[in-house]
């Protein structure tokens, strides 16, 4: 049984990735950077508990990424899951982030 997905808000702007990001779980995903935040210039997203992602889940990192760029807020992950950088591959956005 896959784990829902949760976010745990570390010090210094990061925030831990636990469960599945995936197209059942995408449409719950709020993330809450703005107290992870507290007044950083960069997010760090630490995926190393990412137990799947999909291409949803690799959508709902690039609309992240969009709103903070709108933010002039940096997003740069950690630890990706060889699932997610395969995927990020294969659809060419691999450039897109840190």
């Amino acid at each position: 049984m896959k784990k829902p997905l949760n976010f745990e808000i570390k010090n210094d702007a990061t925030v831990m990735v636990q469960g599945c990001l995936d197209r059942s779980t995408v449409p719950f995903a709020k993330l809450p950077y703005k107290d992870a935040l507290a007044g950083a210039s960069q997010l760090n997203l630490d995926l190393q508990q990412l137990e799947k992602i999909d291409t949803s889940g690799l959508a709902w990192l690039i609309d992240l990424l969009s709103q903070l760029q709108q933010q002039e807020i940096r997003l740069k992950l950690h630890n990706l899951p060889e699932q997610l950088v395969k995927l990020m591959t294969l659809g060419h956005v691999d450039n897109l982030f840190e």
